[in-house]
């Protein structure tokens, strides 16, 4: 067995999913770099069956396309898995995949969660992930270009205060925390200029 702990094959189009899986097959790898790499929905139900029983513990999958049934594809498999982290930046998951990656947080061994520049683009979707903060062990959470609507559904969940700049839509300065929530940093864009950023 391959002695091989982190493989980055970003934007990297001569390899195909096949042969990473042979990678993960034959290695103790722990960190998995596949960003840009142009992966499916078909792609990654395939992938997420393979981390089952493997030794990975990283997984960035930032760019590519995967929708609803890859992000509930890794779902199903999350709390088999030793993932802590958990990067599904700019790909096209609404509201089915984020409730489906939420409803398993606190099952999972998931600590850093990035779903920045997806489409979460409904209340669902938003009052999912915020009822599942504090029961999970999420100390990282990426939330990009969530609409200030939807944030306002997280916010009261979130454990800390927090201060804003230029987000005028976002009037809350205190909010109630939940005691048994682990969450330690957050920054969140409002559209591309406006920043929330949490403080202990």
């Amino acid at each position: 067995q391959s002695h091989l702990e982190t493989l980055d094959l970003s934007y990297n189009y001569d390899f195909e999913v096949d042969e990473v899986l042979r990678v993960i097959q034959k290695s103790s790898l722990r960190v998995l770099k596949l960003r840009g790499f142009n992966m499916n929905d078909d792609q990654t139900r395939v992938l997420a069956r393979n981390l089952v029983g493997s030794q990975i513990e990283v997984l960035d999958l930032h760019g590519n396309e995967i929708d609803c049934r890859g992000a509930v594809a890794i779902a199903e498999v999350l709390t088999k898995t030793k993932i802590h982290t958990l990067k599904l930046v700019a790909n096209q998951i609404q509201t089915k995949g984020v409730q489906a990656i939420a409803n398993v947080l606190a099952e999972s061994q998931v600590t850093s969660l990035d779903l920045s520049f997806n489409k979460i683009e409904s209340i669902e979707g938003a009052e999912a992930l915020a009822r599942a903060l504090p029961r999970s062990k999420i100390q990282v959470l990426g939330l990009c270009s969530i609409g200030a609507e939807y944030m306002k559904v997280i916010l009261p969940y979130l454990p800390y205060k927090f201060t804003i700049s230029s987000a005028k839509d976002v009037a809350v300065e205190d909010v109630k925390i939940s005691e048994s929530s682990q969450l330690r940093h957050l920054i969140i864009r409002i559209g591309w200029q406006e920043e929330l950023r949490l403080v202990e």
